[in-house]
């Protein structure tokens, strides 16, 4: 057996050492992970436990109809549940009441349809979000099925994946309810969308087709991607499938990259050149008749911006001082015509260069500028366009506790209820905040109390006395009023 000798020792020790510390680092990683996963499952089997405890509403009131009701969260075998509890949990875990109402859901329906994997959850076998993609995959599955479906599969999870495990339940639902899969693919063609989220920099872009519609939507931005490629575009190709996708939303130009790729083909000798749409309604043969302008898409966008960015001239004080310009800014004080700011509604803050992306190709129509808090109030119940208008720019988002809905399309709520025999002027800024219908039934008839301590400046109490200032900023928790 070889002998390490005293001076190899002494070289090998720094490289065990740092292997221990590496080690010790994720023995660390690896505890902190279980501490999370302690957390979440807690948090999630607490949800189920909240939903038995809110209050049971009474279904004989004669406001039932409009105040709160209970619900069926979990599916059949799941108790039901007070319509308003997602509204407390949402607003003390700090986030929207739809995703507390979806916790409970699934909590509800794990820990009653699926009660093998309620206690693997109990004892980390299983994550949170694995037996909330169970529930929601066995969600219409009757409550005998799913019990022997739950008891099947907590067999198999000893030597399956969690992957494969739900593979296998998609197909074990699939078959189940084999009487109405083409219900279901009827419901899905009915359901399709195309939903355009708007981030800092790009929009996401995401929905639902029919098969045949998605295979050939797949293969016309391929060939755009081709075209624009030709074209000198050197972009990568997926940004140029998103390009071809833009295109799309402008025909007319669509149909001139198409047609102008074909035309520079080589045709060969005795080609017929007739277009096989001549004569067809609406058809020209390829030549637009009409101004360009009118074939681009209309659309409404919001763009608030300074007299100065408009200029090209952002004050910043923060530029100058008592010796002078810093930071290699203009004398002036200002930070350069290319560096002023917009906000642009649902698209987020836009350097103004980059408004002539949005602009600078359509025509615009500049509305007057609303001066928020100068409405004159007026005493009909109807809030006059002009207010609505300038409420919606004060609170951007409905004035719930941590909702992100966006106020247009909402209601607006008098914060104060509007009593016909009042005092005249009571439809005015300072009384008027956006609310979802959902927020509005709760304030007024399910405990929530709210008061507008200053025009835009939410206070809000909760049936339980949890207390939260909703600012045109956002949400502040406070601490819960006595009892």
């Amino acid at each position: 057996m070889a002998i390490a000798q005293p001076n190899q020792a002494a070289e090998d020790a720094p490289q065990l050492d740092l292997a221990v510390r590496r080690r010790a680092v994720l023995d660390q990683m690896r505890e902190r992970q279980r501490v999370l996963d302690r957390a979440y499952a807690d948090r999630f089997m607490l949800a189920a436990e909240f939903a038995d405890l809110y209050p049971v509403v009474d279904d004989e009131t004669p406001w039932a109809l409009h105040g709160e009701r209970l619900v069926s969260l979990g599916g059949e075998g799941c108790p039901d549940v007070a319509e308003f509890a997602g509204l407390e949990m949402g607003a003390r875990l700090g986030t929207r009441h739809e995703w507390a109402t979806a916790t409970m859901h699934s909590a509800l329906s794990v820990r009653h349809r699926l009660p093998e994997f309620w206690l693997m959850l109990d004892q980390l076998r299983v994550e949170v979000p694995f037996v909330q993609e169970l529930a929601s995959i066995t969600r219409e599955l009757a409550f005998a099925d799913c019990l022997a479906l739950s008891a099947r599969l907590a067999t198999m999870s000893t030597h399956t994946a969690p992957t494969k495990l739900l593979e296998y339940a998609k197909a074990a639902v699939m078959q189940l309810l084999s009487a109405s899969t083409l219900d279901a693919s009827e419901q899905a063609l009915a359901d399709r969308h195309v939903r355009v989220d708007q981030g800092e920099f790009v929009a996401h872009v995401s929905g639902s087709l029919a098969k045949a519609d998605g295979h050939f939507l797949d293969a016309q931005l391929d060939q755009l991607a081709r075209v624009l490629g030709q074209g000198g575009d050197t972009d990568a190709w997926q940004v140029r499938r998103a390009k071809a996708l833009g295109v799309l939303a402008s025909p007319a130009r669509a149909l001139q990259l198409l047609q102008a790729s074909l035309l520079d083909q080589q045709l060969p000798d005795g080609t017929d050149l007739a277009c096989p749409a001549a004569g067809q309604r609406g058809h020209v043969c390829g030549q637009v008749t009409v101004d360009p302008e009118k074939l681009l898409p209309r659309a409404v966008v919001y763009v608030h911006l300074s007299e100065q960015t408009l200029m090209g001239r952002s004050p910043c004080a923060a530029g100058i001082d008592a010796d002078g310009p810093r930071d290699g800014r203009p004398a002036d004080g200002t930070l350069g015509a290319s560096e002023g700011v917009a906000r642009v509604e649902k698209l987020g803050p836009m350097l103004r260069s980059m408004l002539t992306e949005l602009l600078g190709h359509t025509r615009v129509r500049l509305t007057p500028v609303l001066r928020v808090g100068g409405q004159a109030a007026t005493s009909a119940y109807e809030v006059p366009q002009r207010m609505q208008e300038a409420v919606r720019l004060r609170s951007p988002v409905s004035v719930f506790p941590f909702s992100t809905r966006s106020s247009r399309g909402l209601d607006l709520d008098h914060t104060v209820p509007f009593d016909p025999g009042g005092a005249p002027g009571q439809t005015n800024e300072a009384n008027l905040g956006p609310l979802a219908r959902k927020e509005h039934r709760a304030k007024t008839h399910a405990g929530w109390r709210v008061r507008q301590q200053t025009p835009g400046y939410f206070l809000w109490t909760s049936p339980l006395g949890y207390r939260y200032l909703v600012t045109p900023d956002g949400t502040v928790p406070l601490d819960p009023s006595p009892p």
